[in-house]
């Protein structure tokens, strides 16, 4: 007997093909990181990640379609459209690499030790980390990270079981969340630990 199929719930949004490319182009990017580093790192939560955020490139697919396809008046038209449909499935193509690619782990295939050797190079690093309550960072907003001499770009937050792409900088944390940050090897590690612990000297 076949399942049934749960689909998603889709509301149409009026939006321009440029302004949709543009957020796809930039969450595949962040996506090839992420993946990378979820692979590397074998770091479960940043695979979570990258899967929520190839969720979110699918629907925003499916939007260029819908408003690309309600554009079209004439033949002129329709060959524009199609070139932008294409480059939205292209897009969609690679965030489905990248799911793949930080799916590795999960198939317990190991990254290969030159790849290792070449992650620790890396000026830049992504990591994950729960906020303890005894942290300094619970009620703190995002905006406030510098001033606790933390330089780190966030890129999402778990709450509960809610993931927050991008969150604003009066983003308040608290403690239980799970953050994903990006930034260079020793302000991750710093933030990591204030992530854990009350006092940290820097």
């Amino acid at each position: 007997m076949l399942e049934k199929l749960k689909l998603k719930e889709v509301e149409y949004k009026a939006l321009s093909a440029r302004s949709i490319l543009r957020q796809m182009k930039d969450l595949v990017s962040l996506m090839l990181d992420l993946a990378y580093f979820a692979f590397l790192t074998n770091d479960q939560t940043l695979t979570d990640l990258v899967l929520k955020v190839e969720e979110e490139i699918n629907t925003l697919n499916y939007f260029l379609m819908m408003n690309t396809m309600l554009a079209v008046r004439d033949k002129d038209d329709a060959e524009v459209g199609a070139v932008i449909i294409n480059m939205g499935n292209a897009l969609s193509s690679m965030a489905n690499a990248a799911a793949d690619i930080a799916q590795l782990s999960k198939m317990k295939i190991a990254p290969h030790s030159v790849l290792k050797k070449a992650l620790e190079r890396t000026e830049e690093t992504v990591k994950s980390c729960e906020i303890s309550r005894e942290s300094l960072l619970v009620n703190k907003r995002l905006e406030d990270l510098e001033k606790l001499k933390i330089y780190a770009d966030v890129i999402a937050v778990k709450r509960e079981t809610v993931w927050i792409l991008n969150p604003p900088p009066n983003f308040k944390l608290k403690a239980g969340d799970i953050v994903v940050c990006r930034g260079n090897k020793d302000s991750i590690d710093y933030f990591y630990r204030v992530c854990r612990y009350a006092k940290e000297k820097r």
